[in-house]
């Protein structure tokens, strides 16, 4: 977002002529605009720099994450309750404002309760992480292990005097060490068993950090796909504007296929391995359908149908079209390039853990 964002600041501060105002409304001072989006550019990067940082130091043990991570999702609960109740409270103070004409009520307050359900999805997720790092044990886990104090080295010992009489009269036989011919004595046999067995088994690879995130991530994706099925909004696929059941019918196999990679990836399944690259594949296919000239044209189109789909009817002042390609390349195609991006991050990931997702060697 602060990449997209100060792009975004960047092409809207080369074209000084560009006005985000109603008719009537005096327009800002020039590069305000520029500026204000430079600024929140910012805000996202210092966010950004801090889940970074608090994610290395999780990695890592530190104190100072767990406090960290604990902050963050103090932060996570009040804007998720706070949006949740905004999304209650929205619907009671809309029945004493006139609605415009063809505006749905209905529809209206579904599009309330799944953000608010969000919300508070959100919230819960806060809640937990406060509750995990404060527990007993995860404290001691992130406590520095105690300083361990050197002993003394013994004294070197006394020479030989007069009074220290050797008695040589008595023979005692050497011990001789076991040679690699003769079989390890018994006394031997339980050290050697628990040193030398352990080598001669395979051990299962270890998962990736980086396989655990995009698990993770995916699981994600796939539990949210599933909401977005009773929302009545259309769907861009592939350079085709779907609606109604076609439209739901995709979200719920990529939800289904998303939900089943991310429990494949965190069991180190190869077949999950490759639905994932095939999905990141797809993913660069659709994307890169919205570069094209028609794809375009239909991506303005959807963006269109969408901007009206939202705003559920309501008629509002557009001094300017934000769908023409002049403003699609300013504001869409940074999103389009940096989404790309990260597709292509997240198979660069894939490919470089290939290695564990292949069988372990027989013993």
């Amino acid at each position: 977002m602060a990449a997209v964002t100060l792009f975004s600041a960047i092409a809207i501060g080369r074209h000084s002529d560009i006005t985000l105002t109603a008719p009537g409304v005096t327009p800002p001072p020039p590069g305000f605009l520029a500026a204000a989006i430079a600024v929140m550019a910012c805000f996202y990067l210092v966010l950004a720099v801090w889940a970074i940082a608090t994610l290395a130091g999780l990695l890592r043990m530190k104190p100072w994450a767990r406090i960290s991570i604990m902050i963050i999702g103090g932060g996570l609960t009040f804007v998720g309750l706070m949006s949740a109740l905004s999304c209650f409270a929205a619907p009671m103070l809309l029945q004493t404002a006139p609605m415009p004409p063809g505006t749905n009520p209905a529809v209206l307050h579904g599009v309330f309760l799944i953000v608010a359900v969000f919300s508070l999805l959100i919230a819960a997720l806060g809640v937990a992480w406060i509750i995990y790092f404060a527990l007993r044990r995860t404290r001691e886990a992130f406590s520095p292990p105690p300083q361990v104090v050197a002993a003394a080295p013994p004294a070197f010992p006394a020479p030989l005097t007069h009074a220290h009489k050797l008695d040589f009269s008595v023979a005692e036989p050497l011990e001789v060490a076991p040679t690699l011919e003769q079989p390890p004595p018994a006394a031997y046999a339980q050290t050697w068993s628990q040193t030398t067995a352990p080598i001669l088994q395979s051990a299962p690879p270890k998962r990736p950090v980086s396989i655990t995130v995009l698990a993770i991530l995916f699981l994600i994706c796939g539990v949210c796909a599933l909401p977005s099925l009773a929302l009545p909004f259309p769907l861009f696929f592939f350079g085709v504007v779907l609606s109604g059941w076609p439209a739901h019918l995709i979200l719920l196999v990529f939800a289904v296929w998303m939900s089943i990679t991310g429990i494949g990836l965190l069991k180190l399944q190869k077949p999950a391995w490759f639905m994932a690259v095939v999905y990141c594949v797809i993913g660069i296919l659709n994307t890169l359908t919205m570069v094209l000239p028609t794809g375009r044209l239909r991506m303005s189109q959807y963006l269109e149908t969408l901007s009206h789909t939202a705003s559920m009817g309501m008629t509002t002042p557009q001094p300017i079209d934000i769908f023409a390609p002049r403003f699609f390349n300013l504001l869409i195609l940074p999103g389009i390039l940096f989404g790309v991006a990260m597709i292509l991050l997240v198979l660069v990931l894939l490919w470089r853990a290939r290695w564990a997702f292949e069988p372990a060697p027989k013993p």
